[in-house]
C-alpha cells in the first residue's frame, strides 16, 4: 500500500490488520454498556497486556553498549547523512563520513536532529524525567542561541518546529506543537532516542513519553503514533531484543499508517517503490 493514499482509501485498507490494534478493556466495555445499573459494582482500571516491558536479557555491559549505540548511531547517521540533505535519489553517493552538503559541514559535524535530541537528553539529566516545558525551553535555546548545535548556531530547522518555537516564545505556557495533519514531519522521531534510553525499563513510560516529547513541535496524530512505534521497537532492541524481534509486527495502538509500518509492508516493497525524504 502506498503510504501517501488518501485517508479513504487507507481506512478501509487497513481493516485487513485489525488484528495489530488492542482489544477493548473489560472496564472500557463496562463503561460503555449504557444498560448497565448505577449501583453495579465496576471493574478495576487494569493495564493492558501489549504495554507489557520486556524483560531485559541483557548484561549491564550490553545494555550500556546498545545505549550508546542508539545515540552516538543517532548523530553517525546524521553527520553522514547531512552530505545528501534535500538532493535528490542517486544524484550522489557517500560512503563515508565526509560533511559537506547544504550546510557546508566539516566531517563529524551535526544538524537540528542531533541538537534535539541533545536537548532531550539534558532535560532527563536535569530534571530525573521528561519535563515537557524543560524540554521545550531548550529547544528554544538551540532555536535562538545555538545550545547543543556544534557551531553555536541555529542554522537548520524544519518549518513545524520553528513555527512551534515561536509559539512557545510567544505565549509559553499556553503553546503546544501544531496539530494539522499536513505538519507530521520527521521532526520529532529523529530525536527519540534519549527517551527510550532513559525509559527503558518501562514499555508503557517509553510508550507515553514518546509522544509527550512529540507533542513539544509535533501535535499530528501520526507523527505521534510513529513516534510510539518507534520507541516501543527501540524499548524491545534496549532490552535484548535482535532485529527481527524489535521489527516484528506487535500489537499496538497505533493511527492507519503507522499500523502499515508496524505489519511490516515494507519489507516487501522495492526500492523504488519507497519514497526518499
Amino acid at each position: 500500500m502506498d503510504l501517501r493514499s488518501s485517508n479513504e482509501i487507507l481506512d478501509r485498507y487497513v481493516e485487513r490488520y485489525d488484528h495489530l490494534l488492542p482489544p477493548p478493556s473489560a472496564q472500557l466495555l463496562q463503561r460503555m454498556d449504557y444498560m448497565l445499573q448505577a449501583d453495579a459494582p465496576r471493574l478495576p482500571v487494569e493495564k493492558p497486556g501489549w504495554i507489557a516491558s520486556r524483560t531485559c536479557t541483557l548484561t549491564e555491559a550490553q545494555a550500556l553498549d546498545r545505549a550508546k549505540g542508539g545515540l552516538l548511531g543517532l548523530a553517525i547517521g546524521d553527520a553522514v547523512g547531512t552530505t545528501l540533505e534535500f538532493l535528490p535519489r542517486d544524484r550522489s553517493h557517500v560512503h563515508d563520513m565526509v560533511g559537506g552538503g547544504p550546510f557546508k559541514l566539516n566531517p563529524g559535524e551535526w544538524t537540528d536532529d542531533t541538537s534535539m535530541a541533545l536537548c532531550l537528553a539534558e532535560t532527563y539529566l536535569a530534571k530525573g524525567d521528561f519535563d515537557f516545558f524543560d524540554y521545550a525551553d531548550r529547544l528554544c535555546r538551540w532555536y535562538k542561541n545555538g545550545e547543543n548545535s556544534h557551531n553555536g548556531k541555529c542554522f537548520d530547522i524544519g518549518n513545524a518546529t520553528r513555527a512551534a518555537l515561536e509559539g512557545h516564545l510567544a505565549s509559553k505556557d499556553g503553546w503546544y506543537g501544531n496539530d494539522d495533519p499536513s505538519t507530521a514531519g520527521n521532526g520529532s522521531i529523529i530525536r527519540l532516542a534519549p527517551t527510550a534510553i532513559f525509559r527503558r525499563h518501562s514499555l508503557f513510560a517509553t510508550w507515553r513519553q514518546s509522544a509527550a516529547q512529540s507533542r513539544c513541535t509535533h501535535r499530528a496524530m501520526e507523527a505521534i503514533s510513529c513516534c510510539e512505534l518507534l520507541g516501543a521497537q527501540l524499548h524491545l532492541a534496549l532490552n535484548g531484543a535482535d532485529k527481527e524481534e524489535a521489527l516484528s509486527p506487535m500489537i499496538r495502538p497505533l493511527r492507519p499508517r503507522a499500523l502499515i509500518i508496524n505489519a511490516g509492508e515494507y519489507k516487501e516493497k522495492t526500492r523504488d517503490q519507497i519514497r526518499s525524504s
